[in-house]
């Protein structure tokens, strides 16, 4: 009963089929790439079966042996101290690490691993909308499983990288418009440049304040697995002229003192400070 008890929770027996590790990988693509998706080539190091002995780890007809110490059992009985009596607990053989075998004429290539390390190339589709932390499995194309299990699988994690044009909230985007003042004054028709590098239209109101945001729909990114697009949110900033000349001054000074500027007089203000 004791044996029992304290087998349970215990390590598994080494001769079972097991599920071969899973290999993790990170790959960066721009904020573009994650707008329309693309295909990214990773390279990563992963074991396959040797071919010299084909996994048996020997080539030799009497290169394995029965292990000495479990007699094939891979496991071993252990007695432990608990201070008023032993206890029995089964344990894995530390000579044969549960194999029930010992290699004692171990193959010249993997030198009684039964796998060899090799370089392997997948190229990987990476979806469109795709965000940092977002992770794609591979199965099949990780490490062998153990005594006939399944591989494990490459798991990459995508990283988007930083736009300097755009900042990205899930599917929207953020975009910051310098505009003038004589353009927020009277109003404008200005180009908003899209992640791909097209332009996109934009009428800025007279009258528009410093801050003021606008929302272009359906202009941001795509959703992760969906057909839906996000916003594009537009925050326009007035370019506020750090230099005057004398005649600049003059003309601000006009335009303070005036009641009911007319666009006339605006356009002269433009045309002085801004060329």
């Amino acid at each position: 009963i004791f044996e029992s008890f304290m087998n349970m929770g215990g390590r598994r027996d080494e001769r079972q089929p097991r599920r071969g590790r899973d290999i993790r990988l990170g790959v960066t693509i721009t904020l573009e790439e994650a707008y329309t998706g693309c295909t990214k080539e990773v390279e990563y190091k992963v074991h396959e079966s040797c071919l010299t002995c084909k996994g048996k780890l020997t080539v030799e007809p009497d290169g394995v042996e029965v292990c000495p110490t479990c007699r094939g059992a891979g496991r071993v009985q252990k007695q432990i101290n608990i201070g008023f009596g032993t206890l029995a607990q089964v344990v894995e053989c530390p000579t044969c690490g549960g194999r029930g075998q010992k290699v004692v004429k171990p193959c010249p290539e993997c030198k009684g691993q039964g796998v060899v390390e090799v370089t392997k190339r997948l190229d990987i589709k990476i979806p469109a909308g795709i965000e940092t932390g977002n992770g794609l499995r591979l199965p099949d194309c990780g490490e062998p499983g153990a005594n006939g299990g399944p591989r494990g699988s490459v798991v990459v994690i995508v990283e988007v990288a930083e736009d300097k044009r755009f900042v990205r909230e899930g599917a929207d985007l953020l975009y910051r418009k310098n505009i003038t003042f004589t353009q927020a004054a009277l109003g404008a028709e200005v180009e908003i440049e899209q992640v791909t590098g097209k332009s996109e239209k934009l009428r800025i109101p007279a009258g528009t304040q410093p801050g003021a945001t606008f929302r272009i729909k359906g202009k941001g990114m795509p959703e992760f697995r969906s057909a839906r697009f996000g916003d594009l949110h537009v925050v326009v900033q007035v370019i506020v002229p750090t230099k005057l000349n004398d005649k600049q001054k003059k003309l601000l000074e006009e335009f303070q003192e005036a009641k009911e500027p007319s666009k006339g007089f605006f356009g002269r203000i433009h045309d002085a400070i801004f060329g």
